[in-house]
């Protein structure tokens, strides 16, 4: 169930309403010191930013945009705001208008892909629910969570792989979520119990991020609800809501709600996690042909010097190959041909899985 997020929630309208997944358009606000046309576009370029940070923030890719490809992601960003209002009240002027922020998401990523070289990557997902038997309500309610998750991810994006993660190519990362998702009566004969049947909440929540080609777990998280929180457009990366089911709302939905929610939630905060690391250390083994042994001891030393390399070793010629074992951090292509590049010498460089092939 979807609506809209709105400035002001009437109370007696909130007792009657049933609760929102996640919001898709969102209103922003920003106050003007008059009415002029400058002040206006500054109140404009205000919610843009507003809205940028905002997507910037969930895709952990804030401190990677700045300066002037923000300045321009903000500008193009203009072209998406909707039922734009600019009044005056009380002597205040402000400025008000609606962003998809699914919109935002796109070219902020299209903006991060040109500044960083941001990659999709691919997953594979196990989800087990905490305490639920099992039968078909559970299957509905894991589909559910693994659809959200597989939508978020595809919006960041990123691929989630259907089918047994153990079949799954090498490079896929490995996500296993373990979740508990609570239905808590209210307490017999109080204002809340009048109102509400009762409220959903997280408990014993994990996940992990397992790396199959580093044989290493990226990251570790526990997800966790408030109960100060009860809208779900309130959820932050410090806890999400914990949403109140009304007398006339059956529980189901708001059950199903919730774990779509719970989904989403994951996957941002995964996406967030990985982009905050550093690239993992991948063993490759490089193969050269065609170079001199001089060629060869200039490579070598260009690699060894590089911050990204570790474990350099020399394995010495097998076939028409000289051949090196490493460690290293990114995109092993790339490396190499910067190595390359250090070292003044032109060659064609192909990959066939972790081994990096350089002809001459």
């Amino acid at each position: 169930m979807h609506r809209l997020v709105c400035l002001v929630v009437v109370s007696s309208l909130a007792l009657l309403a049933p609760s929102p997944a996640v919001a898709k358009e969102r209103a922003f606000t920003a106050r003007a010191k008059s009415g002029s046309e400058k002040d206006k576009a500054t109140a404009i370029k205000h919610v843009l930013s507003k809205a940028v940070d905002l997507i910037l923030k969930e895709e952990g890719l804030f401190d990677k945009v700045q300066g002037k490809p923000r300045e321009a992601l903000i500008a193009e960003c203009e072209s998406l705001l909707t039922r734009a209002r600019f009044k005056e009240r009380r002597g205040r002027w402000r400025y008000s208008a609606r962003l998809d922020l699914e919109l935002v998401r796109k070219k902020v990523l299209a903006a991060a892909k040109k500044v960083t070289g941001l990659k999709g990557l691919k997953f594979t997902a196990t989800i087990e629910l905490i305490g639920r038997k099992a039968g078909s309500e559970t299957d509905t309610l894991r589909a559910l969570v693994r659809t959200a998750l597989g939508k978020a991810l595809a919006r960041s994006g990123h691929v989630l792989l259907e089918g047994d993660p153990k079949k799954a190519p090498a490079n896929a990362l490995r996500i296993t979520i373990r979740l508990g998702i609570k239905f808590e009566p209210s307490p017999p004969k109080t204002p809340m119990a009048s109102a509400y049947k009762g409220r959903y909440r997280l408990t014993g929540t994990t996940y992990q991020v397992y790396d199959p080609a580093a044989d290493a777990v990226r990251i570790r998280g526990r997800m966790r609800s408030e109960s100060s929180k009860t809208e779900l457009e309130d959820s932050n990366e410090q806890g999400l809501a914990e949403p109140n089911v009304r007398k006339n709302t059956p529980l189901d939905v708001v059950e199903g709600d919730y774990a779509e929610h719970v989904g989403t939630w994951l996957a941002r905060l995964i996406v967030k996690q990985l982009r905050a690391l550093p690239a993992p250390s991948v063993a490759y083994q490089v193969r050269l042909k065609g170079f001199s042994e001089e060629e060869v001891l200039e490579l070598h030393e260009a690699l060894e010097a590089m911050k990204s390399v570790s474990e350099f070793k020399e394995v010495g010629k097998v076939g028409a190959f000289q051949v090196a074992k490493m460690k290293i951090a990114g995109e092993g292509r790339k490396v190499v041909e910067a190595a390359l590049l250090e070292a003044g010498l032109k060659a064609k460089v192909s990959t066939a899985g972790n081994t990096v092939i350089v002809t001459k």
